[in-house]
C-alpha cells in the first residue's frame, strides 16, 4: 500500500526533501498496512515514512535532521 501519508504538512515535507534536497521516495512497500514509503538520502539514510502517524511532518523532518551525509535540513522549508 505505498503512496503518501494522510498529513497534508506530511506531503510537503516529502515534496520539499525531494525538491530541495534531493532526497529520493520510495513508495514500493509491498503490502505492508502501515508504511507508505521510504525517505532516503543519495549517500544511505533511509527512514520509514508512516501513512497514519499524527505528528508525520514533525517526524520526517526529525528523521531527516540525522543525515550524516551533508543532505540534512536545518529547519522546516515549507
Amino acid at each position: 500500500m505505498g503512496g503518501y501519508p494522510q498529513d497534508a504538512d506530511a506531503k510537503k515535507a516529502i515534496k520539499a526533501l525531494r525538491k530541495d534536497f534531493q532526497w529520493i521516495y520510495d513508495d514500493n512497500v509491498g503490502s505492508s498496512a502501515h508504511i507508505c514509503g521510504w525517505l532516503l538520502c543519495r549517500d544511505g539514510c533511509r527512514m520509514r515514512v508512516f501513512s497514519t502517524a499524527r505528528n508525520s511532518a514533525r517526524a520526517i523532518w526529525s528523521g531527516a535532521r540525522k543525515c550524516t551525509h551533508g543532505h540534512a535540513p536545518t529547519r522546516p522549508h515549507w
